[in-house]
């Protein structure tokens, strides 16, 4: 078998994450006698070697984070256009890595092909997306909650005394003092879709581990005794609104949520060194000796990380998934502390990780007082590391058999 790994454009991939991920699948599969091949948007030859993968029906194609859209015009005289995957004859899968009702999600699913393998990272996302593209009633969805530690090193590894910092925020905050999520919705009136809109926004942002989607169709049965499949025939002028609607209120409540436990573990830092992976929020009042060191690239966080005796996970709005910051800061051997995660929770003890939910009331300066760190971050790093998914080659392993099964 071949494997061929689509790279998106440098916008598309501004931490090089996806751009590491597809070198490190080569690299495993070319280290066990593969054929492997990067294919990256940016380089001219890109759509010529695409397509040669594609008519290869030894190959796998993988196109990660996006392009499972793609179209082809086979005739310009009738402008006729068709789906690639209809003429493909390589197996193809595809990771879903965001909610597929983000904004920047939405064209891409909307034109997915029934023919592609999804790997879904929260086992949710399957749900959004057959509402989206009804066609994907046909897909076959594949949950993949642990995400592949793209930028673990283990020449990085430093002995955990000698770390510089003894937190780290690998989060983008933002100023939400000024934002107003009813100015956000303008325009959606006071009926029974304002009022599930907001209905949604208040569960969510109370219970982190709820599905935005699946908590605005319930609300919506409630008020109107409509299902979903309903809008699709009834109501379709509804769905572009529902869906930026939805878009906004996961924003939001991602934004809101990092922003809550950040002013709550941070008031006070003690004597603690904390780096903060961004630029300064406005409005975000937290003790002033906590470092930002600027927005940083895949190596660049990964060594941060590695020079932490903590890492903080604020999880996004997918909690059934343990993203790669977590991976990488157990792989190190640095503490996790994180909000709810109903997947951290059932594949590790609360002896592996400091759970740190709405609420909270202790500080930094108080959790690193009460708890032994060390021993905390040595029993998860032996997990992690014993862990199939938490390694690259088990990773390969696992992709592997997503495709072939």
């Amino acid at each position: 078998m071949k494997i061929a790994v689509c790279v998106p454009p440098p916008v598309a991939d501004a931490y090089g994450h996806l751009t590491c991920y597809a070198e490190k699948i080569a690299e495993i599969g070319a280290a066990r006698g593969m054929e492997t091949e990067v294919l990256r948007y940016a380089d001219d030859d890109f759509f010529a070697r695409l397509f040669a993968n594609l008519m290869d029906e030894d190959c796998l194609v993988h196109f990660h984070s996006f392009l499972y859209d793609l179209k082809v015009h086979t005739s310009p005289a009738v402008k006729k256009v068709r789906h690639a995957l209809e003429f493909a004859r390589a197996r193809t899968i595809a990771t879903v890595s965001d909610h597929p009702f983000s904004d920047f999600m939405q064209e891409m699913v909307r034109n997915a092909h029934p023919k592609t393998k999804f790997i879904v990272i929260d086992n949710t996302f399957p749900d959004e997306m057959r509402f989206i593209n009804p066609a994907l009633e046909e897909a076959e969805f594949v949950h993949q909650p642990f995400v592949a530690p793209v930028s673990f090193e283990d020449q990085r590894y430093i002995e955990f005394d000698r770390r510089d910092y003894d937190l780290v925020l690998p989060l983008l905050l933002i100023d939400t003092s000024k934002l107003n999520l009813k100015t956000l919705l303008g325009g959606i009136g006071d009926g029974w879709f304002s009022r599930s809109v907001m209905a949604t926004y208040e569960i969510v942002r109370s219970d982190l581990s709820q599905n935005p989607f699946h908590v605005f169709t319930h609300v919506m049965k409630a008020e109107t005794g409509a299902e979903p499949a309903d809008l699709q025939s009834k109501h379709p002028k509804v769905i572009p609104a529902l869906l930026r609607s939805l878009s906004i209120v996961d924003g939001y409540v991602r934004h809101e949520r990092r922003t809550r436990v950040v002013k709550s573990l941070l008031r006070d830092i003690g004597d603690l060194k904390v780096a903060v992976l961004g630029n300064p929020a406005k409005g975000l009042e937290i003790d002033p000796k906590v470092e930002f060191v600027g927005i940083q690239r895949a190596a660049g966080t990964a060594a941060i990380i590695a020079n932490s005796r903590a890492i903080l996970n604020c999880s996004p709005s997918y909690p059934r998934n343990v993203h790669e910051r977590v991976t990488v800061g157990m792989l190190y051997d640095a503490c996790v502390i994180t909000d709810t995660n109903p997947c951290i929770a059932e594949n590790f003890s609360e002896d592996d990780y400091v759970p740190y939910g709405p609420g909270g009331t202790m500080t930094i300066a108080d959790i690193f007082a009460t708890h032994d760190m060390h021993a905390i971050a040595k029993r998860s790093g032996d997990k992690a590391r014993a862990h199939p998914e938490f390694s690259w080659h088990g990773h390969f392993d696992s992709v592997l058999q997503i495709a072939q099964a």
